[in-house]
């Protein structure tokens, strides 16, 4: 059987309608796998899924600000523990004196930082009134009550006594608590912290604007006395020199309400004896312990300029005196005592026209005799000199019966 034969003889140009062969598909045959490419992909099998780009990580920036703050806050930690330490180090090479000059500096300034406080809240509040004030004429009779109902709270700032029944409690503290605070600050600038002298010093003068006023202050030792009996004695002369006349020709009377152990509220009212001069005082008293090992105590006294509840009269002269007493153990077995005292006190108005009749009465109430002493012509000539003489006389005779008291509450022990 006859094969059939193929003429392979063939010319090139037979083939020019079919596109020209790509040689990089034989390379890839043999070689490996064809590149991939945009047509392969879209031809991937389904169960292929193409592999997703990944997200860029977020970052959690309240996380990251608690956690400073918390670094911040141990680190802060840190600092104050070894600021700790150091004081304490600090504190027990110093000496008494050098302590009390510390704890004082940081007392005054603790009442620095107050007072720019309290000065802050008093200028709001002036704002917050003077809105209120343009508001007036805007708004319902009842406003204005709540607005001066508020303006009670800080009343007692300026020597004011409210007639409301918790209000006026609370003023009587605040008024009292101050005078507390002012003790260190005043010692300070008397020179009365660390003296150890017998001090007995008395001074009158003049404000800029025509007050005479008169200042007091006392410093000695007393032996042979306890800090309960010096304390006991203080606080019975201090109500009797203000509530018993030397003389008997003055018309008096007198009212104390006890406000709490430690703090008592005294009203007195002297009228000479033809009428015409009346003298009122509402004056509150209130001692304290002062510090932890009981060493020290303190008792304050302050006149108030106003009391709603009990209305000063117009022509009267109203008293207007503040003082205190620091007693403190200087022994280990409690029998001496260091005693100091001052006293601020406002004796005369030089513009008032009975200037004259008021010195007498004051001469009535402070001093044995009386009227003996304006008598003279040149008591009488003087007004202000005579006052002068009144309050130097009173305040040495504070010691009589303060020693008298301290005797019998030795005794009584």
């Amino acid at each position: 059987m006859e094969g059939t034969v193929w003429n392979l003889n063939i010319g090139d140009d037979v083939f020019d309608f079919l596109p020209p062969v790509n040689e990089f598909l034989f390379e890839s045959s043999v070689d490996g796998p064809l590149p991939s490419n945009d047509v392969s992909d879209e031809t991937t099998s389904p169960t292929q899924h193409p592999e997703r780009p990944r997200r860029k990580k977020r970052t959690n920036t309240l996380q990251v600000q608690l956690l400073s703050l918390h670094e911040d806050k141990a680190e802060l930690e840190r600092q104050l523990m070894e600021l700790e330490r150091r004081r304490e180090g600090r504190l027990q090479t110093l000496s008494a004196s050098a302590l009390k000059w510390e704890q004082l500096a940081r007392g005054q300034l603790h009442l620095k930082l107050k007072a720019l406080r309290e000065n802050e809240h008093l200028r709001a509040t002036i704002h917050e009134q003077s809105t209120l004030q343009r508001e007036l004429a805007e708004i319902v009779l009842k406003k204005p009550r709540l607005m001066m109902m508020k303006m009670e709270d800080d009343q007692w700032r300026v020597l004011k006594l409210s007639g409301h029944g918790e209000k006026r409690l609370n003023a009587i503290h605040a008024i009292a608590d101050r005078q507390f605070e002012s003790i260190d600050s005043e010692m300070l600038r008397l020179g009365l912290v660390d003296t150890t002298d017998d001090v007995w010093h008395v001074r009158t003068a003049t404000s800029h604007d025509g007050i005479i006023y008169g200042e007091g202050m006392r410093c000695t030792l007393l032996l042979d006395a306890s800090l309960d009996a010096v304390l006991d004695a203080a606080w019975k002369t201090l109500l009797d020199v203000h509530v018993q006349p030397q003389t008997s020709t003055v018309v008096g009377a007198f009212k104390s309400y006890s406000i709490d152990a430690d703090t008592l509220y005294v009203r007195t009212t002297f009228r000479s004896p033809d009428g015409h001069v009346k003298a009122e005082m509402s004056m509150i008293m209130k001692k304290q312990v002062v510090g932890d090992d009981g060493r020290a105590t303190r008792v304050v006294f302050r006149t108030v300029l106003d009391d709603e509840a009990h209305p000063f009269e117009a022509e009267s002269y109203v008293s207007d005196q503040y003082g205190w007493m620091h007693m403190e153990s200087e022994s280990s077995d409690g029998t001496a005592v260091r005693y100091k005292s001052y006293i601020r006190s406002n004796l005369m108005d030089t513009k008032r026209e009975d200037v004259d009749e008021l010195v007498d009465l004051a001469s009535a109430l402070h001093l044995d005799g009386g009227y003996g002493l304006t008598r003279t012509t040149t008591t009488k000539d003087d007004p202000a000199g005579a006052m002068r003489h009144i309050f130097d006389a009173a305040f040495r005779a504070f010691e009589a019966p303060f020693l008298r008291y301290l005797t019998q509450s030795k005794t009584s022990t």
